[in-house]
């Protein structure tokens, strides 16, 4: 049986390529704008940690879960999960600790198949770091922009980055705001050991940003199904907690 995350998360294939984009600017100038619009440029330069907590659900108004994220610069961080399903008790993690990447579940029935090379909570966690993180060359090798695309009706830069392990991923930066709109990740999974690896391409979207102590983050990350939108709705941001190294393990 698929873990609960799996039946919960996007199942959701892109086949469209991104329009080829026009003008001169040049995929690090795009980032580098980025980092800019959202204060990361300076506001990394005194975060020595980050927490997010929040809500998620269909309706926000009625939650599934709650979630909170924890961040240490540059390499550490750890998405913690928790549903309010009756049948469903506790809380699965996963994260980075010092770019070691570490997945915890608290009953087996709960986790994802065993040989899975990329899990729906690593999906969720990845669109959480994204927009922490403020220097990519850690994790990734090439970064190249590949195109335009309308994100929520509107048209974005297509980045794309290949990491030094693992898929590729495409984030879409607003063309006006160069802030981060969308990104296209890579889920893989296996029914059972013996399946063969069954592999989708999953869109989520930022939006919402607001500024806080000079960091300007979104409150609502959405993952599209193909019924709709799962929604992760932030509630508190707090720069400069104090954070246990225990929590990235």
């Amino acid at each position: 049986m698929l873990s609960f995350l799996l039946l919960f998360i996007t199942i959701f294939v892109y086949s469209q390529k991104p329009e080829p984009a026009t003008g001169k600017i040049s995929a690090a100038q795009i980032i580098q704008k980025s980092l800019i619009a959202t204060g990361q440029q300076e506001g990394h330069q005194r975060l020595q940690s980050l927490s997010v907590r929040g809500n998620f659900g269909i309706n926000l108004d009625h939650p599934q879960g709650h979630f909170e994220v924890f961040y240490k610069p540059p390499s550490s961080d750890v998405l913690l999960l928790t549903n309010d399903f009756p049948r469903w008790e506790g809380t699965i993690h996963t994260g980075h600790r010092e770019g070691q990447r570490f997945s915890a579940y608290p009953h087996a029935s709960a986790g994802p198949p065993p040989d899975t090379p990329s899990t729906a909570m690593e999906i969720i966690e990845e669109d959480w770091l994204s927009v922490m993180e403020g220097d990519y060359s850690l994790r990734y090798e090439k970064i190249e922009l590949i195109g335009q695309e309308k994100i929520d009706k509107n048209l974005a830069y297509a980045v794309q980055f290949t990491p030094r392990q693992g898929d590729q991923v495409v984030r879409y930066y607003d063309i006006e705001t160069f802030l981060l709109v969308g990104m296209d990740q890579v889920l893989r999974f296996r029914l059972s050991k013996d399946n063969s690896e069954v592999v989708y391409r999953t869109r989520s979207f930022f939006r919402n940003y607001r500024d806080q102590d000079g960091l300007k983050l979104p409150r609502v990350v959405a993952v599209k199904k193909s019924w709709g939108e799962l929604l992760f709705g932030v509630t508190k941001i707090q720069p400069n907690p104090k954070i246990d190294d225990s929590v990235f393990q």
